[in-house]
């Protein structure tokens, strides 16, 4: 018996076919059965086939009518006798040590290995891509695991015996035929290997006619998709935590069968998504499907340009494709948010003599695409009171006006109005009041913080009490690293001797606005901790960026969460919103031991947390 079975599904490929199979039959590692499907080619496939089988006697050639790829494969996996089972595209090609390095980790039940892209001549070569591993070495096999794992087939290496043995199949007349298998094979695995090192082992060619570049008229796989995966996970335990989780699944598989369709066939995706809608108890289709279909447009020009079949054809040369591809690959345009219509610019000021038991203000900055101030956002305002004089408000966005007496009795100052210039933008706002006022000639320290966390799940005293004698000018909570370290924006306090010098008002100043959040964060976040220091200032933070990198889980960057590890060991005040947001699918179980946490130790943010996740 052969330790790896190889298949390879054959269809119209006699221009790449050769050099598939040589990087095959070339491999340092010997031991292995080669399964050629010819999937009806009308070319001169099958005679290559044949002319390669009659040298080798490893090779095997099946051929059969046009069924398509799925079937070409399971009919591979029927007839592959080895331990192991490797796919490869006919139109690809491998490293020649590929097996051979992959023999090192036997018995494990998959193994996961880099790719690099290449193409026709059609896709510059800027363009072309590696895929990464992201993760490295024996990995539990989990739901957050199942996620993160590209979907790929072919850089991968899998047991037959599982395979068989489960009667796992590529599903057939279904584009993104991958997803399916993958994830119906990871829910019957307990660990895998994931080698991240730094070769490129899988070679995939992306042609100007393969399936990813003319995938509109089946986009409505993409709905299937994540339905076939929604009643797997139903089935399995996986989803005990997490409606939130399947929610944003359903988000992400609606959004892309949306994008990658064409007018023929959005009503059918909008209805159908509808249904599952309806079965998931998702609340905010209408909303979801407004988003979409306004930004649809700038989508459809991204997809122009990145699907070009031929250049010559459209007149355009290889330097402005790249210019166009960085363009929208990197730098969209901002997405435009529509706020109700019962939304107004608002401006109250509760300002009166302050009494400044704390030596201390706080410029809170905030945003509300519905025009409404949150319940967390509520709780979090309250903690600041605990230790504050005084919270000015500035929020990005307008307000319903029945929304302003929840923060009236919080705040001396609240405006209420779209600046477009991000979080940094309502701490100039907030600042400028304050030193306007000449609220800044009376306090010892200046807290500039946002609603981008839950909190406090501590009283802030704690932190503050830790922080007091440390030597330093300004700090933060927690760092990142830009070009060097500097200070997470979410939460920065500046001593007197710094918000008092005229270089830092002229910083705060000239904050003005900025295309994208990557260039907020450059500029401003990085930018003003790197201003800062250069001026003699030291900064310091809560969480020493040694304490972060032991304490994060390995697979979630540490300036998007903040696992429970750092909330129990160093009663750590804030959580990350995001935590919960866009990438719950891959954070969930930090989520989830969080949220686990914190019902025993602060019901009242737990429940709020819930209500806002809908969980």
């Amino acid at each position: 018996m052969p330790k790896i079975s190889v298949i390879i599904p054959v269809y119209n490929v006699e221009a790449y076919l050769s050099e598939c199979l040589d990087s095959v039959i070339n491999q340092t590692f010997k031991d292995i059965e080669i399964i050629c499907v010819n999937d009806g080619s009308t070319d001169n496939s099958l005679d290559i086939l044949r002319t390669y089988a009659e040298k080798d006697p490893r090779i095997k050639v099946i051929n059969q009518t046009n069924q398509g790829l799925s079937a070409a494969r399971n009919t591979g996996i029927k007839k592959a006798c080895g331990e192991y089972i490797s796919f490869i595209d006919s139109d690809d090609f491998i490293n020649v040590n590929l097996y051979e390095t992959l023999s090192k980790y036997f018995p494990a039940e998959m193994i996961c290995f880099n790719a690099q892209a290449f193409g026709d001549n059609f896709i510059p070569e800027k363009l072309q891509k590696t895929l990464k591993c992201r993760q490295n070495g024996w990995q539990k096999v989990s739901d957050k695991l199942i996620f993160k794992t590209n979907v790929h087939a072919w850089n991968k290496l899998f047991k037959t015996e599982i395979i068989k043995n489960n009667n796992i199949k590529f599903p057939e007349g279904l584009y993104f035929e991958d997803f399916v298998f993958l994830w119906d094979y990871m829910l019957k695995i307990k660990t895998a290997y994931y080698l991240a090192d730094s070769n490129n082992y899988y070679y995939y060619r992306q042609r100007s006619t393969s399936i990813m570049n003319n995938c509109s008229s089946r986009s409505i796989d993409h709905l299937y998709v994540w339905h076939n995966l929604y009643e797997r996970l139903k089935t399995q335990d996986v989803l005990k935590y997490h409606k939130h989780s399947i929610i944003k699944l359903f988000e992400m598989y609606f959004k892309l069968a949306y994008r990658l369709s064409d007018n023929s066939n959005r009503n059918l995706i909008t209805e159908t998504a509808k249904k599952y809608a309806e079965e998931i108890n998702y609340k905010d289709f209408e909303c979801l499907q407004t988003n979409i279909i306004n930004n649809s447009s700038k989508e459809n020009l991204w997809q122009k340009v990145f699907s070009l079949k031929n250049k010559e054809k459209f007149g355009l040369q290889h330097k402005i494709i790249t210019i166009l591809g960085i363009k929208f690959a990197y730098a969209p345009a901002a997405k435009k948010i529509k706020f109700p219509d019962n939304c107004q610019d608002i401006v109250i000021n509760n300002l009166k003599e302050l009494t400044y038991k704390y030596k201390r203000i706080a410029v809170f900055a905030s945003f509300s695409s519905n025009g409404r101030i949150s319940d967390r956002v509520i709780y979090y305002l309250k903690g600041l009171k605990q230790i504050c004089d005084a919270i000015i408000f500035v929020a990005d966005s307008p307000i319903i006006p029945d929304e302003v007496d929840k923060i009236t009795d919080l705040v001396i100052f609240a405006q209420f109005k779209r600046h477009n210039e991000y979080d940094f933008g309502s701490y100039k706002y907030g600042v400028q009041f304050a030193q306007n006022n000449k609220l800044l000639n009376n306090i010892e320290e200046l807290i500039l913080c946002n609603d981008s966390c839950y909190g406090p799940v501590y009283p802030f005293d704690n932190v503050f009490s830790e922080m007091k004698n440390k030597e330093c000018d300004f700090w933060g909570l927690s760092s990142d690293i830009i070009e060097k370290e500097h200070v997470q924006s979410f939460f920065y306090v500046f001593k007197r001797n710094i918000f008092s010098n005229p270089k830092f008002l002229g910083f705060v100043n000239n904050i003005k606005h900025q295309r994208n959040v990557a260039g907020i964060i450059k500029k401003y976040e990085a930018g003003f901790t790197h201003y800062l220091t250069k001026l003699g200032y030291k900064f310091c933070t809560y969480i020493p960026l040694e304490i972060e990198e032991n304490s994060y889980d390995k697979s979630i960057n540490k300036s998007t969460s903040f696992p429970c590890t750092l909330i129990k060991k160093y009663k750590y005040p804030l959580i990350k919103v995001k935590i919960f947001d866009k990438n719950t699918v891959l954070l969930e179980q930090s989520a989830q031991k969080t949220l686990d946490y914190l019902e025993d130790v602060n019901p009242e943010l737990y429940d709020i947390i819930c209500k806002e996740l809908n969980i």
